[in-house]
């Protein structure tokens, strides 16, 4: 996170595990759904962050990136499969046998990026993150804050989930 004159930049990045107890490609309507439904949750940036009110902030921009969203999957498949043929054709020609198919697992992460405008950049006192109540799979948020005055890094909780500037 970053406070730069009036704008509030934070990235947040988490194993898809955390948000929607899984890593692979959806293989279930329900899976879909829970996709769609964490993408949505994640683009809510002013209710994911409560901002302390006499900042004035206003969310500009929520960005949210998946490699399990539906339109990348099957890209996603096609370009993992085509890596996968090749490293087990040359594989083979090293070794002459077949590897484990768990070795070419994919781990997908959430990516989301905000951007807000703060008014009153000088009574940006605290935020509360949300993220917790809304993903129960989110122990713990390592926390990287910068702004003109300092640069500091920190653990949340759910029980602990307040950032003091």
């Amino acid at each position: 996170m970053a406070l730069e004159d009036n704008e509030l930049y934070i990235e947040f990045i988490t194993p898809a595990a955390n948000i929607v107890g899984f890593e692979h490609q959806p293989k279930t309507e329900k899976q879909k759904v829970a996709i769609n439904k964490a993408i949505n949750t994640l683009k809510t940036g002013d209710e994911l962050f409560i901002i302390s009110q006499g900042a004035g902030t206003k969310l500009i921009t929520s960005e949210v990136e998946s490699g399990l969203e539906a339109e990348h999957a099957h890209a996603h498949e096609n370009m993992h499969k085509d890596e996968h043929d090749a490293h087990y054709s040359e594989e083979k020609k090293h070794h002459g046998e077949h590897h484990d198919e768990h070795d070419h697992q994919v781990h997908s992460d959430f990516m989301a990026v905000y951007r807000f405008d703060c008014k009153n950049p000088d009574k940006l006192t605290h935020m509360d993150v949300m993220l917790f109540r809304h993903f129960k799979g989110i122990e713990t948020i390592h926390v990287q804050v910068l702004t003109r005055t300092k640069v500091s890094a920190f653990e949340l909780t759910a029980k602990k989930n307040r950032i003091t500037f």
